[in-house]
């Protein structure tokens, strides 16, 4: 049994299952980062069981070497757990019980400082191709997640001279959404549409294989950023827009607005990630919120 068989079977069984495209992409993607760490630790291609030592291992490179934050690293546990749990009822292989990390989450987001952004942004602009600069520069302006990106139909950019927005029918739990472009993110997305390859399908975005997917998206803008040694990925940028957005929030119907617009499920979740500042102030903020309802 080959690695990328037992993959391709894990794939199969989480879509039976019912899980989103979404969730199975971010499970196999973290899944085969751990499976290329085990790799290049011991010099052999992966065969299974999994032992509770390698996840044990992998736990602490993840908190001393990457120094990723609680959040991620209990994300990138659940995939494994997901993925013992799989070989365990395929393979037979020994029981492996995950354990996340305890403790308060901590609500900071992962985003690039001031000069890491100017220096991933540049090196994008020279170096990449129309269809890449446009996808980072989407991911930072809108915000949406890499599936709703690849979702994105041409009939979901509404322009007119005076302004132009872009829809989101389908986010993250069938929210719908209407989206602000601006500026010269505007102006690049014109200038992509214009080049559009001639395609049968009708997604906005095209490349050289075909429609967009959400693995692809995430290689290309993780990609870029390591080629000038920066560990960026496309739900980062996603923190990046929001966390700048959230510094003009200044009362509840702000909040709503940004709530709205990042399509999340409550105010509250938009707060926990995006409003900083004093324990006052965002209790004043909630204590707005409830008036105003």
């Amino acid at each position: 049994m080959t690695r990328e068989y037992i993959l391709k079977e894990y794939h199969a069984e989480l879509s039976r299952i019912g899980k989103s495209e979404n969730t199975i992409a971010g499970y196999v993607r973290n899944v085969n980062l751990f499976l290329d760490w085990m790799q290049e630790r011991t010099g052999e291609t992966f065969t299974p069981p999994i032992i509770e030592f390698d996840v044990k291992e992998y736990t602490g490179y993840l908190t001393t070497v990457s120094k990723v934050s609680l959040s991620t690293l209990n994300t990138k546990l659940a995939a494994i757990q997901s993925f013992c749990d799989f070989l365990h009822f395929s393979y037979d292989c020994p029981v492996i019980k995950v354990q996340k990390k305890k403790g308060q989450v901590d609500p900071k987001v992962e985003i690039l400082d001031r000069n890491q952004l100017y220096k991933y942004r540049q090196y994008v602009q020279k170096n990449a191709s129309l269809l890449h600069k446009v996808i980072v520069e989407t991911l930072l302006n809108t915000g949406i997640r890499e599936a709703e990106l690849c979702n994105l139909e041409l009939d979901d950019i509404v322009a007119t001279p005076k302004n132009a927005h872009i829809i989101i029918r389908s986010g993250k739990g069938n929210k719908y959404r209407e989206i602000p472009i601006v500026g010269d993110y505007k102006a690049l997305l014109i200038e992509y549409m214009e080049h559009r390859p001639s395609s049968d399908s009708n997604k906005l975005f095209i490349g050289n294989r075909g429609t967009l997917t959400p693995n692809g998206v995430y290689k290309t803008v993780h990609r870029l950023g390591n080629a000038i040694g920066l560990n960026v990925y496309p739900h980062m940028l996603r923190h990046q827009c929001f966390t700048a957005q959230a510094k003009n929030v200044k009362n509840a119907q702000d909040l709503k607005d940004l709530s709205t617009i990042a399509g999340h499920s409550s105010t509250e979740l938009t707060m926990k990630y995006y409003i900083s500042g004093s324990k006052e102030n965002r209790e004043r903020l909630v204590s707005d919120m409830n008036f105003s309802e």
